[in-house]
């Protein structure tokens, strides 16, 4: 729980907790009605409902806004100049 990412800036369990975050909200299972409140969607109910073994890459790129806001981000990111 206490070790760090390489940068120093903060521990591995707090980044992969936010990765998480950011990829099920991308893939609309998770909804943030405000600041530091996360809730689940009908969509990520549904999800739960069926029991998969583990949300990973492969479950998330089943959701077409998943793949194409990761895609999306991943053009901006390869882009000279960009954000």
């Amino acid at each position: 729980m206490r070790e760090l990412v390489p940068s120093g800036q903060k521990t591995l369990f707090s980044d992969r907790v936010s990765w998480a975050l950011t990829y099920m909200k991308k893939a609309g299972l998770l909804s943030t009605p405000k600041r530091a409140h996360h809730q689940i969607t009908e969509r990520g109910r549904t999800l739960l409902a069926s029991k998969p073994n583990r949300v990973d890459l492969a479950v998330l790129s089943r959701y077409p806004d998943f793949v194409e806001r990761r895609a999306s981000h991943s053009q901006a990111g390869s882009r000279p100049g960009a954000v």
